[in-house]
């Protein structure tokens, strides 16, 4: 959304500035050959006008593909923001916690039981020991500690931007 509203700026902003240029360069030219009353533009009018459109437009891809870029970050960064935003909410609905190597199983209060294991370069739930949902993509470490109620998850992503979260077990154990 913020690469679409970036783009559609630079779009306005690229068309507002050829309008300018092209009419200071028609103004010019008419100074230059002190037209008369004609209408139309001459050759010299048109070949300045194509090649600063040929300028502008060869410097478009250049920054479209800089906001491409731009944003790919912030989406890895925005997918591990509803991961933590997930997993930490579960924390607290859970009865009971076990943590083993890289799987964290959350006992919730109604009975069910959600997993979330590390797979392969992804964090993967599973509730009850069925279904596959891939909750955090592109990530290299996976830390999780329990220390009474309190439970810190840590997260290395494949871009080498580390992200840690503490959240407290509030429902009561089983």
């Amino acid at each position: 959304m913020m690469s679409r509203t970036l783009l559609r700026n630079l779009q306005i902003s690229f068309v507002y500035s050829f309008k300018v240029l092209q009419k200071e360069i028609q103004s010019f030219v008419g100074v230059c050959h002190m037209r008369n009353s004609q209408k139309g533009m001459t050759l010299l009018e048109l070949m300045l006008t194509v090649t600063i459109l040929v300028a502008i437009v060869s410097v478009l891809p250049i920054l479209m593909n800089a906001a491409v870029k731009s944003t790919g970050g912030d989406l890895q960064h925005q997918e591990a923001q509803l991961f933590f935003r997930l997993f930490c909410k579960e924390v607290r609905e859970a009865s009971r916690i076990t943590i083993v190597g890289d799987n964290v199983e959350l006992l919730k209060t109604d009975g069910t039981r959600a997993l979330y294991e590390r797979y392969g370069s992804s964090i993967r739930r599973r509730v009850n020991g069925t279904g596959h949902e891939i909750v955090l993509q592109h990530i290299r470490k996976l830390k999780v500690v329990q220390i009474g109620k309190k439970v810190t998850i840590e997260v290395e992503l494949q871009n080498g931007e580390s992200q840690k979260r503490i959240v407290f077990q509030i429902a009561d154990e089983a």
